[in-house]
Formats: C-alpha cells, structure tokens, sequence
C-alpha cells in the first residue's frame, strides 16, 4: 500500500510538475510575445487550456486517492468500521441508521460526510469516551437537508449527550466548486 502511494505521489509530481512548466512557457511566450494582441491572446487561451486540464487530471489523480463511498450505506459502513477499529475491541455499542433513499450521492457530498463523520467518531471515542454511538444519515429529496449526525450517549465523561451533525449544505460551503479554478 505505502509503496502504491509513493507511485502515484511520483505521479502526480511528474505531472504537475510538466503541466506547470507548460504553463510557465505559454505565459512568458504570451508576455514575450510582440506579433500582436491576436497571438498574446492565443498563447493565454492555451495556458488556461492547460490549467483547466491539469486540475481535472490531478482530480482524477487525487480521487483514487480518497475512499469512494458513493452512497449512503457505504458512508454508514465506513464509519462504523471506522468507529470499530479505533474502539479496539472495547465495550462500545455501535448503531446506524439511515432514513431517506439511499440513492448515489456526489463525490462533494460522501466525501465531506465521511471526512467530518470520522473526526466527529473518532472525538467521541477517544476524547468524551463513550459507550454507546449512533451513527445517523438523512437524506432529503433535497440535497442540502441531508444530514449526518453522530450521537454519543453514556459518555462518562460528559452527563448529557453530545451531537455532532453536519448538513450538506454546510459541507457544500466547506468546498470550492468544482472547475472553479
């Protein structure tokens, strides 16, 4: 595994690194360039060309990176083996559930609901200590009602509950727009 992600971080650094150098040479060529606004314009359309192609190659490069989990059953299994792996075979009552469609969900959205829900599962392990999690997603015919809420209860260290939720608008807003380079 450590030796695949070395591979692919030479990868992407081969290939940043040329599309970059690309780059570099379009816009010197265009601030270089004395045959007129016709041929300036034409060596910044192509360096805008090669950004534009660089980001989707290195998405690409980074999504097979990342888990992908592309709806809500996957994202509830995630986190449950999340949650289980870092209980270590302790004593800790673990439960999903899901209401809504569990439908195909953008990559934006399963990736910000399994990122946020494994710090919030992984808070309430190892800093409230607690023996019973629930692990809750809804999903909306409305993308940006759904939610992810994890709930923490016997908590020794804290007497009430402890929520953490994060709606998909929320996450939305954590994220830049994809192409909007």
């Amino acid at each position: 595994m450590l030796r695949e992600r070395e591979e692919l971080a030479f990868e992407m650094h081969d290939t940043l690194a040329q599309s970059f150098t690309g780059i570099a040479y379009q816009l010197q060529a265009a601030s270089l360039e004395r045959r007129g606004v016709d041929k300036v314009q034409a060596h910044i359309r192509n360096a805008i060309q090669m950004v534009q192609l660089s980001h989707k190659e290195a998405s690409r490069t980074i999504a097979a990176l990342r888990p992908q989990y592309q709806d809500a059953t996957g994202i509830l299994n995630a986190l449950k083996e999340a949650a289980e792996r870092l209980s270590d075979g302790g004593s800790l009552r673990i439960t999903t559930s899901l209401s809504g469609r569990s439908t195909q969900l953008p990559l934006e959205m399963t990736d910000a609901f399994f990122r946020i829900g494994q710090e919030a599962v992984c808070n309430s392990i190892r800093h409230a200590g607690c023996k019973e999690l629930r692990i809750t997603l809804q999903l909306s015919n409305e993308r940006s009602n759904s939610a992810l809420k994890t709930t923490d209860e016997d908590s020794p260290s804290k007497p009430s509950k402890v929520d953490w939720e994060l709606r998909a608008c929320e996450a939305a807003r954590q994220r830049p727009e994809p192409g909007s380079i």
